[in-house]
């Protein structure tokens, strides 16, 4: 209250003193309580003290004099917040205080010593790191740095007579594997070339290239050196070596081929390329020399550049993938024809070769062309079915001519229709199997158009055979026709027109109606309609076989038989059953 008192009385000597910085008498008491003996470090801290106490001091009497607007009589209420005030005295004095006692810690003489030798630890350690840093970027003058290959040695930390000792004891040891296509392997070793190292100063050279100052980053990246090899060899005799290599002779060396467009499945697409063997020897040759130059131990040829001819067109070829599209849509017709010879088809690989190709290579249909090679193709069907071809009996085959007898069965293609067809066909893309349009179909597709029931005649031999079911089931002599134009039986593929019991033979309408002659037979089974020539009993003739139908007891025509052989074949044979003769040994009429 005094100190209150005295701040109200005199509030320009309290304002005073604090900007003086003379202690109020309160303060001044405090003050002299302390020893005399007090260091002048704790003084300056208690003068502190004092200026601050005396200005808190003095805001609260300023605060204490303005009038509270809520007091009735408007006067200033000395104690209205004067506690409040005095304990934010004590919170201040207590946190200086605080503050005083860690600035006393931190300047403890011992906290200051221990710093002192910390930081001459660190000083020490960076000397030695420093002196350290400096002997191995010394050393590393003479050695190479770490993570460092010479020709695909590691040399890391060795010398140069090192380096030299390891070139050496290599080219001793050398051996250079040569890889050639299809799992073929060569080997040259040092012995075979004379190969032996020569010391130079390419490895001092490549030492003193390295940066050694910076020699830590050698430890995060390697370094790769190339020198030339420092060695020597017989140079004639590794080329006559490597020429002598089956691989290298031209007789061993398949060609390459380029992809083109080929027919397969039914549709075009393009074929792949092949790549061979050939190689081109002088690239094979200079890649070994470089592969001993520089000490490798193989050497793939596939990876030589330029060392196998390659194919010029490969199987991505835009133009050629675009060419089969294309034929596709203009061949995709397929005509499978059913011959007496066997399936014939007519697909695009007949078609690539009936189109034509721009300027571009590309293909394309020239309708003229197109109808041009349609109808050449018809034309040579029909040729190659009129060509029938017989397996004779103990004789091998024999070709049958087509005669002009209307009873003639001899198969063949109407050209006309079978064009038209084929032409409308084509255009449509039909794919079918079928037979051609014939003119006269053969008997059958089976046998090469035969079937395996059939009559079997050979004039030249004067003998006949039967067939069932592809079985000889009866045989026998006969007597042809007269060895004459007029009277020798003629060739052909025929067919019994019908059979007939006691039939009578007659031979040309004489001028007066009758016939030049007229003879019973019991059986007939004729086969050539139109000049009345058949198969009967002859009994007026007693001997069959041999040379008698060229001594003037031949026919004329007609096949004579004995009573008992025709009986036997009228049994077999049915109308329809094919009827084929031939000459085995030719005739002069035909």
């Amino acid at each position: 209250e005094a100190a209150g008192e005295q701040a109200s009385d005199k509030p320009d000597m309290v304002s005073g003193e604090q900007t003086s910085g003379t202690p109020d008498a309160a303060s001044g008491e405090q003050a002299s309580d302390e020893p005399d003996t007090a260091s002048d470090e704790q003084l300056s801290d208690d003068k502190a003290n004092i200026k601050e106490a005396a200005a808190e001091s003095a805001l609260s009497v300023n605060e204490a004099s303005v009038p509270d607007s809520d007091s009735p009589s408007g006067t200033p209420d000395i104690h209205h917040g004067g506690p409040k005030k005095t304990d934010a005295i004590k919170k201040l004095f207590a946190g200086k205080k605080e503050k005083r006692e860690k600035s006393k810690k931190a300047a403890d003489p011992r906290l200051l010593k221990l710093k002192k030798i910390i930081l001459g630890a660190i000083a020490a350690l960076l000397a030695v790191a420093i002196i350290m840093y400096i002997k191995t970027a010394f050393d590393y003058r003479s050695h190479f740095l770490n993570n460092t290959t010479l020709n695909g040695f590691d040399v890391s930390g060795k010398t140069v007579d090192e380096v030299k000792t390891m070139f050496k004891d290599h080219a001793e040891d050398y051996e250079l594997k040569i890889s050639f296509r299809d799992n073929v392997e060569e080997n040259i070793t040092a012995s075979d070339i004379d190969y032996k190292y020569v010391p130079d100063d390419s490895i001092e050279k490549a030492l003193d290239s390295q940066n050694y100052i910076f020699w830590p980053s050698e430890f995060f990246s390697e370094t790769e050196k190339t020198i030339p090899a420092p060695v020597s060899y017989d140079a004639e005799t590794l080329y006559n070596i490597l020429t002598s290599y089956p691989e290298m002779q031209p007789e061993n060396m398949i060609a390459p081929t380029n992809a083109y467009i080929q027919y397969a499945d039914g549709s075009f697409g393009v074929a792949p390329e092949t790549y061979g063997n050939t190689l081109n020897t002088d690239n094979v040759i200079n890649a070994v020399i470089e592969a001993i130059d520089l000490e490798q131990s193989t050497i793939n040829v596939e990876d030589v550049t330029d060392a196998y001819v390659q194919p010029d067109i490969y199987v991505d070829n835009a133009e050629l993938i675009a060419s089969a599209e294309n034929l596709n849509s203009i061949c995709r017709a397929s005509i499978t024809y059913q011959l007496p010879t066997g399936n014939k088809v007519l697909d695009g690989n007949t078609f690539i070769n009936w189109l034509v190709t721009d300027e571009n290579g590309n293909y394309k249909k020239d309708d003229a062309i197109w109808d041009e090679h349609v109808e050449d193709f018809v034309s040579s069907l029909a040729e190659e079915v009129g060509r029938h071809t017989f397996k004779a009996t103990d004789f091998g085959e024999v070709d049958i001519r087509t005669s002009s007898f209307s009873s003639d069965c001899s198969w063949w293609i109407d050209e006309d229709a079978e064009t038209e067809q084929l032409k409308e066909e084509l255009s449509s893309g039909t794919i079918t199997e079928r037979e051609p349009v014939w003119g006269q179909a053969p008997f059958t597709l089976e046998n090469n158009g035969y079937g395996y029931d059939q009559v079997e005649i050979d004039i030249s031999r004067q003998h006949l055979w039967v067939y069932q079911d592809g079985e000889m089931v009866f045989e026998t002599d006969i007597v042809s026709g007269a060895n004459t134009a007029s009277k020798h039986t003629p060739s052909g593929i025929y067919k019994v027109q019908w059979k007939e019991r006691n039939h009578i033979l007659r031979g040309e309408r004489q001028s007066d109606g009758s016939y030049e002659y007229e003879t019973p037979c019991s059986y007939w089974m004729p086969f050539i309609t139109d000049i009345g020539i058949g198969m009967h009993d002859a009994t007026w003739q007693y001997a069959f076989g041999g040379t008698r139908y060229l001594s003037g007891y031949g026919s004329h025509g007609c096949i004579n038989l004995s009573l008992s052989s025709v009986a036997e074949i009228y049994s077999i044979v049915d109308a329809g059953t094919p009827v084929i003769v031939y000459y085995s040994e030719g005739c002069d009429f035909e």
